[in-house]
């Protein structure tokens, strides 16, 4: 298997299990990437956008820049997941994408898919699910910026990035990768830099949690879901295969829109 190729392999295989065929498949679609250095730009807004684009190493950030210069992070992607999938119904890209660590990303050309075989459809119902857990990671970020405290905000932002690698098998313990800058936190939940550093500087005081050379250092994991009001049952998928059995073996026309096109 290709170098990082087994994160992206596996992270597919816990939304939709896959045989050994269809592994062998996707591994093979995963071929064409690229190297990212820090900060280096993989999307840009306003360019059209062909490829599905699959983080196989390293974080990203999707972010939408303002005429003012501020800077609005609304997703970090992490290894294993895919960025940018809207923008293929779209002209152009919708949110600029940047690199916040070294990344190596795989892009697929969704022209070149038509001829790719019947775990096709396993992609298609992975990719479904995949957007379906990011709406849900969308909302909660939403309820984050509208309602809690900025103290909530930043400690539910990195309770579930740490989850979020957890699942993926790339942190244990109490010690995770973070390449994230104070910055970068404060455009993710909407705050200011100096605020940002007052409350990690607080929750370093109290004991709850560090950072250090681009490690985040959880200490007491049970206080800060407390005190983030945080609930991880939006990342989770325990219904997939249900949901999608009864959505692509559905009747394309509801009884209600049966009703509606009778009346019409």
């Amino acid at each position: 298997m290709l170098p990082y190729t087994a994160t992206a392999i596996e992270s597919f295989n816990k939304l939709v299990p896959l045989a050994p065929e269809e592994r062998t498949q996707l591994t093979s679609l995963l071929r064409n990437r690229r190297n990212l250095r820090p900060r280096a730009t993989l999307v840009e807004r306003g360019n059209p956008q062909s490829n599905l684009l699959f983080i196989l190493a390293g974080w990203v950030a999707e972010y939408r820049l303002l005429a003012n210069g501020k800077r609005q992070i609304l997703y970090i992607g992490l290894p294993g997941e895919v960025v940018a999938a809207q923008d293929l119904f779209y002209p152009s890209a919708l949110l600029s994408i940047e690199a916040l660590s070294p990344c190596v990303v795989a892009s697929i050309d969704v022209s070149s898919l038509a001829n790719e075989g019947p775990s096709l459809s396993k992609l298609r119902d992975a990719l479904i699910l995949g957007a379906v857990r990011r709406n849900a990671i969308l909302q909660e970020w939403m309820i984050s910026i509208g309602r809690r405290t900025g103290f909530q905000r930043v400690a539910a932002l990195l309770i579930e990035l740490t989850v979020r690698l957890r699942m993926r098998g790339l942190s244990s313990g109490n010690s995770t990768y973070c390449p994230l800058r104070q910055q970068d936190i404060a455009d993710a939940t909407g705050l200011t830099g100096p605020y940002v550093n007052q409350i990690l500087k607080k929750m370093r005081r109290v004991g709850w949690l560090d950072i250090v050379n681009g490690c985040l250092v959880i200490k007491s994991e049970a206080l800060l879901i407390k005190a983030a009001e945080f609930n991880a049952d939006y990342l989770k998928f325990p219904r997939s295969e249900v949901a999608l059995k009864s959505w692509t073996n559905r009747d394309p026309l509801s009884a209600q829109e049966k009703s509606v096109q009778q009346i019409g």
